[in-house]
């Protein structure tokens, strides 16, 4: 199975000056970006001991991918990046 996704528009709206309507969408893929991070966060945890609950449904985009996730699956992601130095946090925020 592979899963191919798309993430476009995750920037910090404060610098890129989007409209409304983008800036709706940006903010529910950050949302689904917050919540991927804290599943990979949970199974780091349980890959360490713990019993962590893996919170596969706090967003579709977990949901879709819980079964690459929690698996012995290899994952790949690719980040493209603004050059600008204004920039910087969203290049820090986005290789963390």
């Amino acid at each position: 199975k592979l899963h191919l996704l798309d993430l476009a528009g995750s920037e910090n709206n404060n610098l890129t000056g989007n409209d409304p309507q983008r800036m709706r969408e940006s903010a529910a893929i950050n949302t689904s970006l917050s919540a991927l991070g804290q599943v990979v966060g949970a199974l780091n945890e349980k890959s360490g001991g713990s019993g962590a609950r893996i919170p596969y449904r706090s967003s579709n985009l977990t949901r879709l991918l819980s079964d690459a996730l929690g698996g012995t699956s290899l994952a790949l992601l690719i980040v493209c990046l603004a050059p600008g130095i204004k920039f910087r946090g969203d290049l820090v925020r986005s290789v963390k």
